[in-house]
């Protein structure tokens, strides 16, 4: 059984399609997703492959 990675994220309109890309890219699931109230940020929730955990943690720190 391969390792799962839980991430919890924010994203917000101008980014949110560059996190869901890169989610994809990564074989990642998006388990929950929710505006957070009186703002326009987005609660991501996702799973991903441990071992591609680390290319989605570099990639998401140089796209947004």
């Amino acid at each position: 059984m391969e390792g799962v990675y839980l991430c919890n994220l924010l994203a917000t309109p101008e980014n949110y399609g560059i996190v869901y890309g890169l989610i994809n890219k990564c074989r990642g699931k998006v388990v929950s997703e929710e505006l957070q109230e009186g703002t326009n940020f987005f609660i991501l929730d996702l799973v991903l492959p441990l071992v591609e955990s680390f290319v989605f943690n570099e990639e998401i720190r140089k796209r947004c």
